[in-house]
Formats: structure tokens, sequence, C-alpha cells
């Protein structure tokens, strides 16, 4: 039985799946949106996420027109790392017709990213922030000796 995250209701990528990748930051305007949503149409896998996020980053890099794509600034402020998370951000965002621009704050400095006005996230101006946090971010702990205590963390 398929699991959840194997995506069973996308098609699996095509055996050519890299070269096409390759290939993205060269088409011409007229083809490159629908090859792009196609290509992003696939069950991928972590590998492949990052060839089509890295080729989109790549067309971005030249100024090429990324039409039909809108274009979409992301940044991802996280206690931990978020190389995978970027890629598959962004090669998901073209499924659904969008250019994500990936903006990553500095690993593990969630709150200076937010609070300072010259951080890389502050300095992109960034459309929407993602706050990718586990329970190791936040201030609690458990006090189980102690009621009072562990209330008045909660």
């Amino acid at each position: 039985m398929p699991s959840i995250r194997d995506l069973p209701w996308l098609i699996p990528p095509p055996d050519d799946f890299r070269k096409r990748c390759r290939n993205l930051p060269d088409l011409p305007a007229d083809t490159f949106g629908e090859e792009v949503r196609l290509l992003a149409s696939h069950a991928l896998k972590s590998n492949q996420l990052h060839h089509l996020a890295t080729a989109l980053r790549h067309r971005r890099a030249t100024a090429k027109d990324m039409a039909p794509l809108q274009p979409l600034r992301l940044a991802v402020v996280s206690n931990g790392t978020t190389d995978l998370l970027a890629a598959a951000l962004a090669a998901t965002g073209a499924r659904y017709g969008f250019d994500v621009d990936i903006i990553e704050g500095l690993f593990g400095q969630a709150t200076q990213e937010g609070l300072d006005p010259q951080s890389i996230v502050n300095s992109a101006k960034p459309d929407y922030v993602l706050l990718a946090l586990d329970y190791r971010a936040l201030p609690m702990e458990t006090r189980p000796a102690d009621e009072t205590s562990e209330q008045a963390a909660l």
C-alpha cells in the first residue's frame, strides 16, 4: 500500500528528468512555463526537487523571463537546517504557478533574523516569512514536581 509520502496521486517523473532540468534555464520564454509546470507536476524525490529548484534559481539569476510563474519571495527562518525544505518549497511552488525565491536566514538565528533590521531576511524584503521552529526554540521546561511553575511556563 503506497504511503502519502510517495504522493501516489502524482505520476512518476520522466527518465530524462535531470536532463530536462538542466535545459530549463536556457529555454525560450514561450516554452519555459509549460516545461517547468510539467516537470513540477510529478512525484519528485528530494534529489529531483533539488535539481528543479537549482534550475529555477539559475534561470532567475540570468534575469530571464520566468513567466507564467508569478514571483514570490519567501524567507525561511528556523532553528534548524532548512536546505532540504528550501528546495522542496521552490520546486513545489512551481507546481502551483509560483517562482518561489527562497531567502534562508542564518542557521539557529531566528530571533536575530527577525529583530535585526540589517539581517539577511529583513534586507531581502520578502513577501512572506515561514517561521519553522521546533520545540527547542520555545522557552519551555518541564517541572513535574512544581505544578505552579509548570503552568506559569506554559
